[in-house]
């Protein structure tokens, strides 16, 4: 099936064309190091216009999930759509559908490419004449200036972790050699959190593109075939792994010349479908991937082949790793603690009634909170009722909650104890209210740092994450690989800039959007079609 794709390279120039000032680059510009750093920038100076890239699913129906990916310009709120794919309609060859998304990851790398290099490209990301190809409009502006000049430099992905997974093909937090695609740390290493962020076993050990390249030369296999013959016979020995661990594929059934039994076979080189083998001119050499061992990925991600673009220029997102992870945990924990201490002086005994009534307290608590904090009291951020199945599990407590939800009512918890000292004296719970207190103080220096972050305000934002996650530690609470995350988080401040901006609450507007589109229409073979009819009607409507 071909999906459609809005190529970035003629969005980049369609959109320059319209509004240069939402790419260029002022010289009082506080953009992150990462961009300054960049090949591209250090070859064409103030002419470099920086990029960004998201994708994620979105869900329209019960059944069916939409991959949406995206680009922009770190000048603007901007979004643009490049490519929707259903869920449904991905490979299942048992390769858990990464034949597609490499494929459409490819045309995208090509693409990102073709903007860095500034000019019309003169073939496809095949590197087929596009003369030959039949496609002549495209094929005379070939040579000439993309965007008046201008070059483009991706410099940041976003994503939740999950996506990073499945999408960039690392191995889960459940392996226990290589749970964190930022670093080395094993899953015994992950929460061992010095006294100074300095002392991180996994800071002096992070992965870079370096390391994902010796990664990539430790997992891959390479066989010269000489002759048709030859082909046939590694042919033979192929098939299509179902397997539900790890990535399957066209895997060997038995081990050839040095590569192991289970390798899959890389759409790489000759190979351009793994469904079309027989076409392959010889001599050639194939290459294979084994998944298995201590290598941190999964499977080649095409758009590490973009020049300045590797595993530093993936950003941790403060909506998932944040919001919707470690200050829920925190809030979570804090609101349980507090009704298990009966801060509502109940006189009940029992235990239903009184824990009804604590919860009472409570929301009336959260409301004045709201009502005398009125930035943080709009329709969109507050908890309309508080419910026991909010709060999760006794033992586990989590506050299940919007993102935007949780960042505001944060604040009413260091407030709490404060109105409550004489309930909560307990070393573990004075070590919860540092923690608490020192996650306010991360958020107040993000709102209040500029992109590129001083020197002060990003030691103060080190240092208020590690009494933070090492507090929490102490106080016994619960461990995620968020907590480890949001380490890493404030880590990658100094090169990245401040998270956030880089947070994908726009981005998820725009995910918003895309699926109320997809909703309203009907599921069949004219699903793309129609799909994205639909999003450049809007386009041009806005444009307009």
């Amino acid at each position: 099936m071909d999906f459609p794709l809005n190529l970035p390279h003629e969005e980049f120039a369609a959109c320059f064309a319209e509004s240069p000032e939402q790419f260029t680059v002022d010289a009082d510009s506080d953009l992150p190091d990462r961009f300054y750093t960049h090949p591209v920038y250090s070859r064409h100076l103030h002419k470099t216009c920086p990029l960004g890239f998201f994708s994620d699913g979105v869900p329209f129906t019960k059944r069916d999930t939409m991959i949406a990916f995206y680009w922009s310009s770190l000048q603007s709120p901007r979004r643009h759509l490049t490519c929707a794919i259903r869920k449904s309609d991905l490979c299942k060859c048992g390769c858990k559908g990464l034949c597609t998304i490499g494929a459409v990851q490819r045309v995208i790398a090509w693409s990102f490419t073709v903007i860095q290099n500034g000019v019309w490209p003169d073939s496809d990301h095949m590197g087929r004449s596009l003369l030959l190809n039949g496609e002549e409009a495209r094929a005379a502006k070939a040579g000439l200036p993309l965007a008046d000049g201008y070059y483009g430099a991706l410099i940041e992905m976003r994503a939740d972790l999950e996506e990073y997974c499945a999408a960039m093909g690392f191995k889960r937090w459940s392996v226990k050699q290589t749970p964190c695609w930022c670093c080395t740390a094993t899953v015994r290493q992950m929460y061992n959190f010095p006294a100074h962020i300095e002392g991180s076993p996994w800071h002096a050990a992070a992965r870079t593109s370096e390391t994902y390249a010796a990664d990539l030369a430790g997992a891959m296999y390479e066989v010269e075939v000489a002759s048709d013959g030859e082909l046939s016979e590694i042919l033979a020995k192929l098939k299509f792994d179902q397997r539900k661990e790890g990535y399957g594929g066209k895997c060997l059934t038995e081990a050839i010349r040095g590569c192991r039994m289970g390798a899959r076979l890389m759409e790489y080189g000759p190979v351009i479908d793994l469904h079309q083998l027989d076409n392959i001119p010889t001599p050639c050499t194939l290459s294979f991937f084994d998944t298995r061992g201590n290598s941190a990925i999964n499977y080649v991600c095409p758009l590490f082949t973009i020049e300045g673009f590797g595993v530093e220029s993936l950003t941790l997102d403060v909506m998932h790793v944040l919001d919707l992870g470690v200050c829920q945990w925190v809030i979570g924990r804090i609101f349980r603690l507090f009704m298990s201490k009966n801060f509502a002086m109940c006189d009940a005994t029992h235990a239903y009634v009184q824990d009804n009534e604590n919860l009472k307290h409570l929301r009336r608590r959260m409301w004045a909170f709201y009502k005398k904090n009125p930035a943080d009291g709009n329709t969109m951020s507050t908890i309309n009722k508080l419910t026991f199945k909010m709060l999760g599990k006794k033992h586990l407590p989590k506050l299940n909650c919007k993102a935007a939800e949780a960042r505001h009512i944060l604040g009413l918890c260091p407030l709490l104890f404060q109105e409550n000292a004489d309930l909560v004296a307990g070393p573990q719970d004075r070590l919860l209210q540092q923690s608490c207190v020192a996650l306010v103080e991360v958020y107040r220096i993000m709102r209040e740092e500029d992109r590129r972050m001083s020197a002060v305000g990003l030691r103060s934002f080190r240092e208020a994450m590690c009494t933070c996650l090492i507090t929490w530690k102490m106080s016994g609470g619960h461990m995620v690989p968020k907590h480890h995350f949001a380490w890493h988080l404030v880590e990658r401040a100094a090169e990245n800039g401040n998270p956030r901006f880089s947070w994908t609450y726009s981005d998820e507007q725009e995910n918003r959007a895309m699926g109320t589109v997809a909703k309203s229409l009907w599921s069949g073979p004219t699903w793309y079609r129609s799909f994205l009819q639909k999003v450049l009607a809007e386009v041009c409507a806005t444009r307009s």
